[in-house]
């Protein structure tokens, strides 16, 4: 048998170290995976429908991931769903002061200013505490010193403005307190007023009463006179009366307590 040749040998040799490795590798299973920083904050990037969402990993199985977005609100996505998905690391300072951000920026619109301010100072706060470079810090503490003269400003409009829808409000209730002094004052001026009509009309009608008073008295004397004179017609045996007369006194009799009786109804009425 020839003698291999030496670049023959040395190439056999290499071949049989590769074989030894893999097969050490083989026995000692799968190289075991590197631990996650406990100094990051896992973030994903999530697009559903043509809109992005991005936020801490809350959880995140086969089938389900959960974030929890600047705003501190959550939500959960179903992977078969969704058709983008970007994981990515943040330093827990860069997460706080990210949610600062938001709700600096927020506070321009919010009806609750200050309280979106509170919640951005708090935020920057956990940020600078959890800093890592100086750069960091001098960073987030122009932010602080930016929301803090703001917020003061804030704070100031806010009194200032207080103290107006105070003022305007005192306005008003003078405004309708006088007001209605001055439709009390109308409304007593006009009862005046009606007083003095109904004191003349009731005068007028005293007036009246008094006169019908008076033409019913002089009806009632008028009847007795009557009354009187056929008494003594009645009484005269050689007085000769016509049936044409006495009839002409009956009707006057008759018409007369007519009159009366037509005017006491007249009296009575309101």
């Amino acid at each position: 048998m020839k003698a291999m040749p030496a670049r023959l040998m040395l190439l056999a040799a290499c071949l049989l170290a590769a074989v030894r490795v893999v097969a050490l590798a083989e026995d000692e299973g799968p190289a075991p995976q590197q631990a996650e920083a406990p100094d990051v904050v896992r973030m994903a990037e999530v697009v559903l429908d043509g809109t992005t969402a991005r936020g801490k990993i809350l959880h995140e199985d086969d089938e389900m991931i959960r974030i929890e977005s600047v705003d501190g609100s959550t939500i959960g996505y179903r992977k078969d769903r969704i058709t983008g998905l970007r994981r990515y690391a943040v330093s827990p300072a860069s997460f706080h002061e990210q949610r600062g951000d938001y709700r600096h920026e927020r506070a321009a619109d919010a009806p609750d200013a200050l309280a979106e301010l509170t919640k951005a100072r708090q935020a920057y706060q956990r940020a600078l505490v959890l800093a890592e470079s100086e750069a960091d810090r001098a960073r987030i503490q122009a932010k602080l010193q930016t929301l803090e003269a703001e917020g003061k400003e804030r704070h100031e409009e806010a009194v200032r403005q207080e103290a107006l829808a105070k003022a305007r409000e005192e306005t008003e209730l003078a405004r309708l307190a006088k007001q209605l002094t001055q439709e009390k004052l109308a409304a007593l001026e006009q009862q005046g007023q009606d007083i003095v009509q109904l004191t003349r009309h009731l005068n007028d009608l005293e007036q009246k009463v008094r006169l019908l008073g008076a033409t019913v008295e002089r009806l009632e004397r008028r009847i007795e006179e009557l009354d009187d004179d056929l008494d003594r017609l009645d009484r005269l045996d050689r007085v000769f009366i016509t049936n044409t007369v006495f009839l002409n006194l009956q009707r006057d009799h008759e018409r007369l307590k007519r009159d009366v009786d037509r005017l006491e109804r007249e009296m009575r009425r309101p």
